[in-house]
């Protein structure tokens, strides 16, 4: 796995230095991915326990929160409090 962090890639060939985060966003952002890729492998759960769709929206909540320090960054002024 380090060497996937290291070139800054996505699991699936796609390249991260482009998307306008920090080295250590790109960290969480590799580890959002893999959680998620982890997860759907998975047996499907029980029905009283959260399913891949619960847990699919909490990963793509947390990767929001990321694209919102871009924004933020980039645009400082922007008024995103």
């Amino acid at each position: 796995m380090s060497g996937l962090l290291e070139t800054k890639r996505h699991p699936s060939g796609g390249d991260l230095t482009g998307m306008g985060l920090s080295p250590e966003e790109q960290k969480v952002m590799m580890h959002l991915v893999l959680a998620m890729n982890e997860y759907s492998a998975l047996t499907e759960p029980t029905p009283s326990f959260g399913g891949k769709s619960e847990f699919g929206s909490a990963i793509h909540e947390c990767q929001d929160l990321l694209a919102l320090r871009v924004v933020r960054r980039d645009y400082p002024t922007g008024g995103w409090s």
